[in-house]
């Protein structure tokens, strides 16, 4: 299976999470301007308003793949999704338990529950989407064009509509299940429009890329940021579209080391984000931020990124490998 993956859509995942990592490294540490400074903008506001709007769509990519291809549901998915989530719990846990030199039962207990005491909420949310797909799948099947886009406009209007204009209880940011069925539902139907998609070239593509990238910026100059750099906001749906498109449009091409690190790549998110190592990530970025001065603070955060990331695929891969073993182990064992 490693063989037959499309590349493009794997570099996507890759560069997905690495886009999640960045949106946590400057509006996660250091917040992003407020409306009101935004009306006399600094070098250093205009910065991270910058990178944030470049980097907001990876979680929305991260879906759009998952809608493009289509979850298969199995029980054996099912479980190997879970199990990811709880290796990267156990592994904060024990971390934690060696660098603070201190062991809680409590703790430990918590973190096998990895649906229901987390602080990730894709974790909990992913669940409910791959849960739910086999019905998702073939109602969306079974609609013909025309249904489709009648639904995706229905969809908009509750998602876009309701709940990032009217900040309705329903999806007022995107941080919800809402917001993974409406991206699965525009996967797929990107998909199912293909025909229509690949007129535009992939150059197109990536100009209406930086063309909403750019138009998510300048909305911060009259919304507050936590609207502006919704999951929901229009531009940052239309970006993410774009983005996603890029990959899609060119052609299919099979690179056996990409599409062995991709799978890995998911646990990025799963470490870094974690309550334990993500309070020691921000405290150590504020205290670069005044020690350092500009050109050093960079440096210093962007080797700490690419340590980050390549520390946490490391463990992925690892992660993979021996799960791999452990189901070769249990398929021998079971045959005798």
């Amino acid at each position: 299976q490693m063989h037959s993956r499309n590349s493009n859509i794997e570099i996507l995942r890759i560069i997905s999470m690495a886009m999640v990592l960045m949106v946590h490294f400057v509006g996660g540490a250091f917040n992003l301007p407020s409306l009101e400074d935004m009306q006399s903008p600094t070098t250093n506001m205009l910065l991270k308003i910058a990178l944030e709007s470049i980097a907001i769509i990876g979680v929305n990519c991260f879906v759009l793949i998952s809608g493009y291809f289509g979850i298969k549901f199995s029980i054996k998915g099912l479980l190997k999704y879970t199990f990811t989530c709880l290796f990267a719990s156990l592994f904060v846990f024990f971390a934690r338990t060696i660098i603070d030199e201190e062991f809680s039962a409590t703790l430990l207990l918590e973190s096998f529950l990895i649906y229901s005491h987390t602080d990730l909420w894709f974790v909990p949310a992913y669940l409910a989407l791959f849960i739910i797909s086999p019905l998702i799948n073939d109602s969306l099947k079974n609609l013909k064009i025309k249904e489709l886009i009648t639904i995706l406009a229905c969809l908009t209007f509750v998602n876009v509509y309701l709940g990032w204009y009217h900040s309705g209880n329903l999806n007022p940011y995107g941080y919800n299940i809402m917001q993974m069925l409406y991206l699965y539902s525009i996967g797929h139907s990107l998909f199912r429009l293909k025909e229509y998609t690949k007129k535009v070239s992939t150059a197109n593509w990536l100009t209406l890329y930086c063309v909403f990238t750019i138009l998510i910026a300048a909305s911060t100059f009259i919304l507050n940021s936590r609207v502006a750099f919704a999951y929901n906001s229009p531009f940052v749906l239309l970006s993410s579209i774009s983005f996603f498109m890029v990959f899609t449009s060119r052609k299919e091409y099979r690179n056996n080391f990409i599409n062995f690190i991709a799978p890995a790549s998911f646990m990025v998110y799963l470490l870094h984000k974690s309550p334990y190592f993500w309070l020691k990530l921000k405290n150590t970025l504020l205290n670069f931020s005044t020690e350092y001065d500009n050109f050093i603070f960079m440096t210093v955060c962007i080797s700490l990124f690419i340590a980050i990331y390549i520390l946490s695929t490391i463990i992925g891969i690892i992660y993979n490998e021996l799960s791999k073993e452990v189901e070769k182990l249990f398929r021998f064992r079971t045959r005798q």
